[in-house]
C-alpha cells in the first residue's frame, strides 16, 4: 500500500513536470515563431 501511494506521487508529479516543460516549449516555439517572421 505505501509502495502503491508513492507510485502514486510519482506520477502526479511527472504529470506536473510534463505540463512545465510543455508550458516551456510552448512559451520558445511562440518566440521562435515571433523571431522567424521577422527574418
Amino acid at each position: 500500500m505505501c509502495i502503491f501511494s508513492v507510485c502514486i506521487m510519482n506520477i502526479l508529479d511527472f504529470k506536473k513536470n510534463v505540463k512545465r516543460f510543455y508550458e516551456k516549449f510552448m512559451i520558445f516555439s511562440h518566440f521562435f515563431t515571433v523571431f522567424y517572421s521577422f527574418f
